[in-house]
């Protein structure tokens, strides 16, 4: 009897709630999103103050446009002259009451590689108004533009043809060719 009497009593404890422990509370987990990794732009440049100043860079970009049946070639020559691993930048641009806006814009950074050679950064944006009622002008186009960007490896003083685009309508074609050069100081 006394064994069943520890067997009910036992039972009894396992059942009856404690009061001594408080009840726990709910579980929660704070969870801190990581942030995204920062990535340089392609055109990021070092702080100033931990770079040497390297030599100036003259860029030099021609134009050649070799215009549709009637029209003359012509062409135009830009030149920038920047420090090393700085940009340069040009705004220019034509408003008239024939031929609408034509600018001509560019932005290089020239960045001098320890062989002797320039990897240039370039964007370049050209566009030509057209007068609708010239004769040479039956399809009545009014403005024919190129844009472009590009990242080259260039020797020193040596030009390459960077593009040579075609209308997408007549037989006109836009020529690039570019040119950069480490000036001595």
């Amino acid at each position: 009897m006394h064994s069943m009497m520890l067997v009910a009593i036992s039972l009894q404890l396992a059942t009856t709630p404690q009061a001594a422990q408080a009840p726990k509370p709910p579980q929660t987990t704070v969870v801190t999103p990581t942030p995204p990794a920062i990535v340089a732009p392609p055109f990021a440049v070092e702080e100033d103050s931990k770079r040497e100043v390297g030599p100036n860079v003259r860029v030099d970009i021609t134009l050649s446009d070799l215009g549709g049946a009637g029209s003359a070639a012509t062409t135009k020559t830009v030149t920038i002259t920047t420090n090393d691993g700085k940009f340069g930048k040009l705004r220019t641009q034509v408003t008239s009451r024939a031929y609408g806006a034509a600018p001509l814009n560019v932005d290089v950074r020239p960045v001098v590689r320890s062989g002797g050679q320039i990897l240039l950064y370039l964007t370049l944006e050209y566009s030509q108004g057209r007068n609708p009622d010239v004769d040479s002008n039956p399809d009545r186009i009014m403005n024919v533009s190129l844009n472009q960007s590009a990242v080259l490896l260039l020797d020193n003083g040596k030009p390459l043809t960077l593009s040579q685009s075609a209308d997408p309508i007549g037989d006109r074609k836009v020529a690039v060719e570019v040119k950069a050069t480490v000036l001595k100081n």
